[in-house]
Order: C-alpha cells, then structure tokens, then sequence
C-alpha cells in the first residue's frame, strides 16, 4: 500500500514511517506547501496514494501567527482533501490528526461524544478542519484521531516531558516548573503510532477516534517515576510565571474506541519515560 504521510519530517511522521515500512507498505512524503493549492495538486497527482495520513500542522502556535494557524490547519487540509477528491483514483482510507484540543477545558474523562469547545486558535483550527472535512467523509474514507498528550524520543525539548527528562539525565540541580498537580493523559508514541497505522488498515473504522491512554498523571507523579529510574532528586521551584490561571486540574481521554481497534492497553507512562532516559543526550 501506498500510503501518503504529510508533515514527513515531524515528531509522529518519524515514528509512523518505519512501522509502515515494517509491515511492507511504502511511506510517502507530501513535501508540498499546504497553502499552495497547485503545488499539492501536482504533487499527490504524482503520487497516487492508497491511503493517507495527514499530520502535517501547526501544533506550537507560539512559532506562528494566528492567521497561519488557520491557514495550514483549517484551510490548508481543505487543499489536500481536494487534491485527493480529484484524483482518478482516490485513496480508501484518510486519517486526519485532529487534538484533544478540540475539547477545550472540560475536566474529567472525556469520550468522542464530549462537547467541542476549543479555548484556543490551535483547538479552533482543528475543529473547523473537522467541519470541513464532513463532505468528504463518504467519498475518500475520511477518519478523524483526537489525540491528547504523547511523548518519546525525537519530541523537542519545549515540550514537557522531553524538557523533564533531559533534566533528569543530565541531574539538573534545580527545575522550575509551573503547577505540578495538574494531571493529563500521557501516551507513548509507539502506541500512538500503531493507532494511526490500525486506522489505516482495519476494515471497519468509526469517524472519530481519541488517541490517548484513559490515565491521567499528574506532573508531580512523572517527576516521581523519573527519580525512581534515574536516583535523582533535584530541587524543584515554582515559578509564578509557569503557573497558568485556571488551569484544567484533571483531563484525560476515554481510550474504549481505541482499545476496540488495538486490542490492546496503553502501556504505562513508566515504559516510556525508561525508553527516553536510556538514548544518549
């Protein structure tokens, strides 16, 4: 199978390509510019996928403007769906990355039927994508992942867990970090992965899927796992400036659908957090 991978050279494309590669499919990169309609165009007419993944995104707002938040998620998915519709023949299966994003604040755990209602341009982006993507459901197999919280080797130092981690490994006297009792669903990108690959192949899939692990931990229990796996213990400080106001205390995905695909749990966030301690800095 010939399978069409956007956003090739971020974290999750990384990790997606060789698993497609393991089971004997080709994993194709887009390396077109999403908010060139003609570009994309070419491109997949030259292609010809049998299926795509699309994760190509704006997922750090802070490194654009919000204008090219809805121009590459919203607008710019509305450009590959296109281009895909258009081809003679169009692919079976299209995975869509949305986010847990679309979710807002809501606290507790939260299925696919939970309200949408994002609190940020990157949440909003990504439910307009899913409005816009509706009409062509039918016509390309259009699947949509909610994923929430994951990490593993290769994912930038800005985020969270790397940030830890590096911190950790190389024993950090001291860590500033903002609230440590707030807790969210951490999955690991192996699992994650495996999801968007069984989303792809399975014969019967459902329209939205969450990508999560159904644990929610807080950050005070990952510092705990980190000195558990490595024997340090830095001195961790607050900083009022880390602390966000009204912050979401607990937040976490219901992993039922997802399990239904897999046949299998989550793996514990411990497995993950070992997995990036023993890569070299």
């Amino acid at each position: 199978m010939r399978v069409l991978v956007t956003g090739e050279e971020g974290f999750t494309a990384r990790h997606l390509a060789p698993l497609l590669v393991a089971h004997g499919h080709e994993a194709l990169p887009l390396a077109a510019d999403l908010t060139r309609p003609a570009e994309v165009a070419q491109r997949v007419s030259a292609l010809m996928p049998d299926a795509v993944v699309h994760l190509a995104a704006i997922s750090f707002v802070p490194d654009s403007t919000d204008a090219r938040v809805y121009a590459v998620n919203t607008v710019g998915t509305v450009t590959l769906l296109d281009a895909l519709a258009g081809l003679a023949r169009p692919p079976r299966r299209v995975v869509l990355a949305s986010s847990s994003h679309v979710y807002g604040t809501q606290a507790g755990r939260l299925a696919e039927d939970a309200p949408l209602q994002p609190v940020t341009h990157y949440g909003a982006s990504k439910l307009a994508m899913e409005c816009v993507a509706r009409p062509y459901r039918e016509r390309l197999g259009v699947v949509i992942a909610r994923p929430f919280n994951y990490t593993g080797v290769g994912q930038g130092e800005r985020f969270l867990v790397p940030k830890l981690v590096a911190a950790f490994r190389a024993h950090f006297p001291e860590l500033r970090l903002g609230n440590r009792n707030v807790a969210r669903d951490f999955s690991d990108v192996r699992h994650i992965v495996r999801a968007y690959f069984a989303l792809l192949t399975a014969d019967d899939v459902e329209a939205v899927y969450n990508l999560c692990s159904g644990r929610p931990v807080t950050i005070e229990a990952l510092l705990a796992a980190l000195e558990a796996q490595t024997g340090h213990r830095p001195r961790i400080v607050t900083d009022s400036a880390l602390v966000r106001p009204n912050e979401t205390p607990v937040q976490y995905g219901d992993p039922a659908r997802m399990e239904r695909l897999l046949g299998t749990a989550a793996p514990p966030v411990e497995d993950v957090l070992r997995w990036m301690l023993r890569q070299p800095a």
